[in-house]
């Protein structure tokens, strides 16, 4: 139980007990820890650890990864292809979203409360959740697709397979003590109660936009940025000579309803839960609030009537200390097993030898805290620390790898780390281009309210898991003109 409940003692002791590797037993399976000596090594070394395996693993979708092949490969390259490519466009579509749900939840807080009770308690995971889904819905697919009854399916299917994926497993006690049958239970009810109503919902439409008669199926150009990420991939895969007949049409109809699951699970759960991080560590930190607004006044125009910013991806780019912060916070919020690999082959690491198909997993803390990486003072959190030193929330390195590293670091955190900023990321890991979307959530709350945090403290839910779930507490929004 230690493991669960007090993970980052449990695993780092046991590494400097034991040596550079250790094997725990969790939730039914052997799996390899190694120190951060070993972390560059083990999340760049293509040829003998494997990112698709260890994460189809790690997920519970390694049957699904071995039906579906090249699925990692065809996510990350509607990411950077269909979503980074468009990114000024998608920040110009999408910001408009996160005030909107911002406003309405501040105007139905503000309706009930008393004069003596300024704010009341908001739930930012549910805020960011829907406004997330929403934005990827239209970012994902099209304008068109933007109806009440489709929000709601998307985002039903993306919290439900966040729980398929064995987010939550740690808090159960009953699917980690029996893990097979727990996912065979929760498979059998996500496929049920929401995958296949989101076929039924979206999959027609779908249908209808991958039509080989599609207008637009004759005039693709790579260079075009305009359309939905679901235009990119009818052009991608339709433009191809093998997609002929009835049967072909089907299958790369399941191939794009599967990567739209697939993205819709990475950008809106990942990126919600980093948003409420973001957002609790602002609260908590209100020496950080001044300078955190006048850097989005200076950055963006700001309209004289509204005081909304005028937020652009260039804008976004240019919040330095935004960024420091987001960073500092995705360092410091305690990840220890945040990314895995999957040894495809024996391989002889340090002066121990893995054997072929087991997780191999960085201790993650111990590079984020290093004093050897990030000085004498690695244990406090500084807001301003990566402030001119040209570090984005985004730059990865050994010494910080929320979003990975080596050839599979996720491809979103670009798009969720501005989502976050103005009301707050990750993300695309696809988790989406993960540090524009937590910028915008950030700057549509601080345009509009001041944070506070009951008691300036938030409760770590579940410890081992700091990369999905997110922390609880009493947030309240206090608006700037009460």
């Amino acid at each position: 139980e230690e493991i669960f409940l007090n993970p980052r003692a449990a695993y780092e002791n046991a590494l400097k007990d034991f040596g550079h590797i250790v094997a725990v037993q969790r939730k039914g399976r052997l799996e390899y820890i190694v120190d951060d000596t070993l972390t560059h090594e083990v999340l760049t070394s293509n040829s003998a650890f494997s990112f698709e395996e260890g994460t189809a693993t790690i997920l519970n979708l390694h049957y699904f990864y071995r039906l579906s092949g090249s699925f990692f490969e065809d996510l990350d390259d509607l990411v950077r292809n269909g979503i980074v490519a468009r990114m000024s466009l998608i920040v110009e579509q999408v910001f408009p979203i996160f005030l909107r749900h911002t406003s309405g939840l501040m105007g139905s807080t503000h309706n009930k409360t008393s004069s003596d009770s300024p704010a009341l308690p908001v739930d930012i995971f549910d805020l960011a959740h829907k406004s997330i889904s929403e934005a990827m819905t239209l970012t994902i697919l099209g304008p068109k697709f933007v109806t009440e009854r489709n929000l709601a399916i998307v985002e039903k299917v993306a919290k439900e397979i966040a729980e398929l994926t064995g987010l939550y497993q740690n808090r159960s006690l009953w699917a980690r003590s029996f893990p097979g049958v727990w996912k065979l239970v929760t498979w059998t009810r996500v496929i049920v109660t929401s995958i296949v109503p989101f076929f039924f919902a979206i999959g027609p439409q779908v249908w209808e936009e991958l039509h080989p008669n599609t207008d637009y199926q004759t005039e693709f150009d790579d260079e075009d940025v305009e359309g939905s990420v679901l235009e990119y991939l009818s052009r991608k895969n339709l433009r191809q000579p093998s997609v002929k007949g009835r049967m072909s049409m089907i299958t790369t109809f399941l191939r794009v309803m599967s990567l739209i699951l697939g993205i819709v699970f990475a950008s809106v759960h990942q990126t919600a839960s980093v948003v409420v991080w973001i957002v609790f560590e602002i609260a908590a930190r209100p020496e950080y609030i001044p300078a955190l607004r006048d850097e989005m006044i200076s950055s963006a125009a700001v309209d004289p009537i509204t005081k909304h910013p005028a937020a652009s991806y260039e804008a976004l780019q240019n919040a330095e200390y935004l960024d420091s912060f987001v960073r500092e916070v995705m360092r410091t919020k305690g990840d220890t097993l945040s990314t895995c690999r999957k040894t495809t082959q024996d391989v002889t690491i340090g002066e121990y030898k893995i054997p072929k198909g087991f997780l191999v997993i960085p201790m993650a803390t111990l590079s984020h805290s290093s004093t050897k990486y990030h000085g004498a003072d690695a244990a406090e959190f500084n807001g301003e620390r990566w402030v001119s030193t040209g570090k984005q929330a985004v730059k990865l390195s050994t010494s910080y790898f929320p979003f990975g590293l080596g050839r599979w670091a996720c491809p979103g955190r670009v798009l969720a780390v501005a989502g976050m900023f103005p009301f707050f990321l990750f993300l695309v890991s696809i988790q989406l281009t993960t540090g524009t979307e937590i910028k915008m959530i950030v700057w549509a709350i601080l345009c509009q309210a001041t944070p506070i945090l009951e008691g300036n403290s938030y409760r770590i839910v579940d410890p081992l898991n700091t990369t999905s779930v997110p922390p609880e507490g009493n947030l309240m929004l206090l608006p700037l003109d009460g």
